[in-house]
């Protein structure tokens, strides 16, 4: 008998003799979670372990083997013209789905969130007036439950915003509203676009805009994102076909948004600045 069948006829006759026998007192749902809960019972006892893991792998463990995440999104889009100068749209999404093995403790996870988007414009040129209301919702906090709350975002919106939000132009890697998504913390954005229009073809452009989170478990305490504010201008000479936009300004983050955007002192609130530049062709 060789080594190999020397250790089939031990684990045969270990199985016939322990089958159905817990082998360990440790909680475990996968081989890699076994052997980290056995490192840690070396210091202390299975039950202290048992009390750690569940937090540690829902924490570490990003695995997507054998954890199927399902959501469908119905949208509604609605656009009320109230007079020529007047115009009015409102964008609803739900979200409902299931992760399967995606929270503490491998068990199964509920999707049940939701957000809102309105926004008006006013045509009173030489002046036109736009507005912007996102919101999405938050989670509660709590990963020992087995229902998500929070409202699983794409970064895309119609804010004017460029450093809360995305604006038209351009969409830079993780604005703060993707980052508080990704929290779980929900969002309420705010902004105004202001443009006068000197010319057909060329405008000055003035935004502001000001954001806030609806759960502030993973934000420090704090709910504020912060105040953004920019100043621009626009040349378009031929309308349909070309146009070159500047826009200046910043962000004055609060505790919440500092957390959010910073990568090394995350309790920093310093103001943040960004300038843009676009030209824009269509054929």
């Amino acid at each position: 008998m060789n080594n190999r069948e020397k250790v089939l006829t031990i684990i045969k006759l270990l199985k016939k003799e322990y089958m159905g026998t817990p082998l360990t007192a440790l909680r475990f749902s996968t081989p890699f979670e076994l052997l980290v809960a056995t490192i840690l019972s070396a210091q202390t006892t299975d039950v202290q372990v048992n009390k750690v893991t569940p937090g540690l792998f829902f924490q570490w463990d990003k695995t997507e083997i054998d954890r199927p995440k399902s959501i469908l999104s119905p949208l509604a889009n609605f656009q009320w013209n109230i007079d020529p100068k007047t115009q009015m749209e409102f964008d609803l999404v739900g979200q409902v789905g299931k992760y399967v093995h995606g929270g503490v403790a491998n068990h199964d996870v509920d999707f049940l969130a939701g957000a809102v988007q309105v926004g008006a414009q006013f045509d009173l040129r030489p002046v036109v007036l736009h507005y912007n209301l996102l919101a999405f919702s938050a989670d509660d906090g709590d990963k020992n439950d087995s229902l998500d709350t929070g409202f699983h975002y794409s970064g895309w919106s119609k804010s004017s915003l460029m450093i809360l939000a995305r604006n038209w132009l351009h969409d830079q890697y993780d604005n703060i509203d993707e980052r508080a998504a990704a929290q779980e913390a929900g969002l309420f954005l705010a902004d105004q676009a202001l443009s006068v229009y000197l010319h057909e073809s060329f405008r000055l452009i003035a935004i502001v805009g000001v954001g806030t989170t609806l759960d502030n478990t993973n934000t420090g305490g704090s709910y504020y994102l912060g105040t953004e504010g920019h100043i621009g201008a626009e040349f378009a000479p031929y309308q349909e076909h070309a146009s070159f936009v500047l826009l200046a300004g910043g962000i004055l983050p609060g505790k919440a948004g500092g957390m959010l955007k910073n990568e090394i002192d995350r309790k920093a609130t310093d103001p943040l600045g960004e300038l843009q530049a676009s030209m824009i062709l269509k054929f």
